[in-house]
């Protein structure tokens, strides 16, 4: 087994004391403009995705 990376060991003690996990990519944005962007991206790629996905299937 690899040796445990200190940084990770200190994380994992203080989601422990905390009792907390670990922090999403939206909770780091403080603007409410960059959460709004990052949402509608979000959707823009999976309307995207689902088109793709539904063009595949039509022959």
């Amino acid at each position: 087994m690899p040796k445990r990376d200190a940084s990770q060991e200190a994380l994992e003690q203080v989601e422990k004391a905390t009792d907390s996990d670990r922090a999403k990519g939206e909770d780091l944005l403080g603007s409410e403009d960059l959460k709004r962007k990052l949402r509608e991206a979000k959707e823009r790629e999976a309307k995207s995705s689902d088109s793709a996905s539904s063009a595949e299937g039509v022959s």
